[in-house]
Parts: C-alpha cells; sequence; structure tokens
C-alpha cells in the first residue's frame, strides 16, 4: 500500500482504525508505515522486504483477479454485499493441505492521484490503453490455488476451472470492473472488456493489424487472440 498525497502524519491517521482492528482480531504479527523521498527508494525497499519473506516457492499456480470499484464501496447496502461476497470467497474450497491465497491490495491508481491530468485523458498524447475501470478501481482482489507436485491434467482442469468461478463471485458483483493483466487470471471470462475496454481494443487491434497481419505475434487472450488457434491446444480446456 503506498500513497502520494499523504504526509507521514496523515498517512498514520489514515491507517490506524484498519491497523488498530487488524491487530484487535489477531490476524496481523507485523505493522509498519515508512516514508519515502522517491519512487526507486520506495521499490528498493518493496523488493528487499518481499524477496526477504518468501520461504518456499510453489511453482503450479492458478489465478484470477477482480478490481473492485468505488461504486461498491459507497452505502452500507453496497458495503454488506461486498463484505458477504468476500467472505464467500475467502471461505472458498481448494486443497486442505495447499490452502487457497487470498489477496485484498489496497493499491489501485486512485491513491495515487485525486485527477488526471488532462494530457493523459481520453484522445490525449498520454492516454494508456489499460482498462478505464482502474481509474474508478478501489481494491484489487486476488484468488490463486497451488499445487506443489506435478497432476493429472485433469485435475489441473479442474483447478483452473474452480479457481475462475470462485472470483465469478465477485464479477458478477463488479460489472465493469475488469482486471489488472499482469495479476489476472489466465483464463478471464471476458478479456477484452476486463484488460483493455472496448473502446481501447479496437485501437489497439487497429494498430497489431498494421503491424502483424498474419498475426505471427499472439499470446494467449492477447489483443488478436483466437481461441481455435492451434498453437493453444496445449492450455487446459477451462470455461470460466
Amino acid at each position: 500500500m503506498a500513497t502520494s498525497m499523504l504526509s507521514h502524519t496523515q498517512a498514520e491517521a489514515s491507517m490506524r482504525p484498519i491497523l488498530d482492528f487488524a491487530k484487535d482480531v489477531g490476524v496481523t504479527s507485523n505493522q509498519s508505515l515508512s516514508s519515502f523521498p522517491r519512487f526507486k527508494e520506495f521499490m528498493q525497499d518493496l523488493v528487499k522486504r518481499t524477496t526477504s519473506s518468501v520461504d518456499r516457492v510453489v511453482q503450479n499456480i492458478a489465478m484470477s483477479s477482480c478490481i473492485v470499484p468505488l461504486g461498491n464501496f459507497q452505502g452500507m447496502a453496497n458495503k454488506t454485499t461486498l463484505t458477504e461476497a468476500l467472505n464467500n470467497i475467502a471461505l472458498a474450497g481448494g486443497d486442505p493441505s495447499v490452502p487457497p491465497i487470498f489477496l485484498v491490495c489496497i493499491t489501485a491508481p486512485s491513491l495515487y492521484t485525486r485527477r488526471l491530468p488532462e494530457t493523459d485523458q481520453k484522445g490525449g498524447p498520454g492516454y494508456s490503453s489499460v482498462t478505464p475501470a482502474w481509474r474508478d478501481g478501489l481494491w484489487h482482489v486476488i484468488y490463486v490455488q497451488s499445487w506443489p507436485e506435478e497432476l493429472d491434467p485433469s485435475a489441473v482442469e479442474n483447478i483452473w476451472e474452480e479457481t475462475s468461478e470462485t472470483m465469478n463471485i465477485l464479477r458478477h458483483l463488479t460489472p465493469g470492473g475488469g482486471a489488472y493483466q499482469n495479476e489476472a487470471g489466465a483464463f478471464e471470462p471476458d478479456p477484452v472488456g476486463a484488460f483493455w475496454g472496448m473502446d481501447n481494443y479496437a485501437r489497439l487491434s487497429r494498430i497489431k493489424k498494421d503491424l502483424d497481419p498474419e498475426n505471427v505475434l499472439t499470446v494467449h487472450q492477447g489483443v488478436g487472440w483466437k481461441k481455435q488457434d492451434p498453437r493453444y491446444t496445449c492450455y487446459p480446456k477451462v470455461s470460466a
């Protein structure tokens, strides 16, 4: 969690209620709040903390994620519904020997700026192809299942299916919420809408056709991706 919009004192006051709550219910054993003069120092510290906290490597993982828009936090009814959905995801199944990982990341772009610069708005020279849902997103929710050893392909397909279906609980609650592409499910049911939005995808498709008319450079669920392409026959058959 990071923001450039608060001083250290303001950040302490802002985070105090949730840190006190986490401490009282016993769900955290380590809390810290630091300020950095530049983004470089922040990233160096983040990498150091992440590297030192990794005690095992799991190579086989299935992941799905969803961006939760600001509107889902407005009003008690929406808050209650969102809480119930997150609780259902947290209590979802999986292999008891390898418990699922459930993350709620408070790292959306809305914490970094209150207003998108005019040059970066639609039609401006800095306009990005990132999903517009990020501009109004507040939380980034991730659900991960892993398996430490080799499994039968059908079992792997089931894990991917369960992982995607579990996130459907939140997808149905956040229509148009999208997903952060770097940590999205490999079988996102709506990759165009989730990763870019229709307007952005149309623009990207035009660029793709100009630069790669034969679609040589293709990736799973990327721009110009075709599910029937024989190059993707190695992927599990997940309906999402």
